[in-house]
């Protein structure tokens, strides 16, 4: 005969599989002191806390499980971090592949006119042990040419997200090298570092 699961057990389990995810919502520490205190964004796995390096000049906003950051020397550059539609084992090959293409609108803005495939790539952040896919597609808004990047992650056996790269064509160059170095950059954050409050600017 099978038992129900105790109240317990059954919130044991759930907090046990909450814990195996990242949770993209950021949250911030302070690194140095005085006029030389910078605040970085840390994301948490259970008790884990894990953090990017964040180059000179990049803002960050986020909430509700995603995070975007936008580049202020790159106008109109932004790299969006957040969980995927999808699970990890829906292979990148075949008919899964097919749905994963037929989902990159869903990631285009309000407007955006006459989308085209431009290229993809089966392993897009090679070294880190990520299995991923990337699509890049063309698209135009009233006046402006623009480029995004959409690449499905595969963060571990039970998570998979998303990163969004966008920009005006003849600046996605820069703002796709700069994400993807902050994504190259992914480690544990320090627990030595203070707490601190967000940005609010």
């Amino acid at each position: 005969m099978k038992h129900p699961l105790a109240p317990a057990c059954l919130a044991w389990l759930l907090a046990v599989a909450a814990s195996s995810a990242v949770d993209l919502t950021p949250h911030f520490v302070t690194r140095g002191t005085g006029d030389g205190a910078v605040q970085v964004p840390y994301f948490l796995e259970g008790e884990t806390r894990y953090s990017l390096e964040i180059p000179p000049g990049v803002r960050t906003l986020g909430g509700a499980g995603e995070v975007t950051f936008f580049f202020n020397e790159l106008d109109g550059a932004s790299f969006t971090m957040k969980a995927s539609p999808f699970k990890p084992d829906a292979p990148f090959t075949g008919p899964s592949l097919e749905t994963y293409r037929q989902a990159l609108s869903r990631y285009l803005p309000p407007g955006a006119q006459a989308p085209t495939p431009k290229s993809e790539d089966p392993d897009p952040l090679p070294g880190r042990g990520w299995a991923g896919h990337r699509f890049t597609i063309d698209y135009k808004l009233p006046g402006r040419a623009f480029v995004q990047s959409v690449t499905y992650l595969n963060f571990g056996e039970r998570q998979q997200i998303v990163l969004i790269i966008t920009a005006p064509a003849p600046l996605f160059q820069q703002a796709e090298e700069l994400s993807l170095r902050m994504m190259n950059s992914w480690h544990d954050l320090s627990p030595r570092e203070d707490l601190a409050v967000p940005p609010t600017s």
